[in-house]
């Protein structure tokens, strides 16, 4: 069993979220992130698209690392550059494969 290290109450974690609201996986993962939220208030959340242009948002936000749904190439170049730790929720046709997570839609079809 994997064990998270907690941080201490008084470190702000700040997650930059690269995540379409327009689509219904994102606002899943987007209600995922705002009940965890609830009961973890140390803990800040920005969403932007995900998009290069999202990316450039948030850099300045300066984030401890990012929960993004990567659907560019381009953002994917750009997200590498940034060098902070990430994890994408989806998988780009043809893309390489970066660290991900993602549903076992196969279970839910049985």
């Amino acid at each position: 069993m994997m064990t998270l290290r907690k941080r201490p109450i008084s470190k702000i974690c700040k997650v930059g979220l690269l995540l379409s609201e327009k689509a219904e996986y994102g606002r899943g993962v987007l209600l995922g992130i705002a009940n965890f939220a609830k009961d973890h208030p140390n803990w800040q959340f920005k969403v932007e698209t995900p998009t290069s242009a999202g990316l450039r948002s948030l850099a300045p936000w300066e984030p401890d690392g990012l929960i993004v749904m990567l659907n560019q190439a381009e953002t994917a170049a750009d997200l590498l550059a940034l060098n902070k730790p990430f994890v994408n929720v989806c998988k780009m046709p043809g893309s390489v494969d970066l660290l991900r997570v993602q549903s076992d839609d196969e279970m839910f079809r049985a």
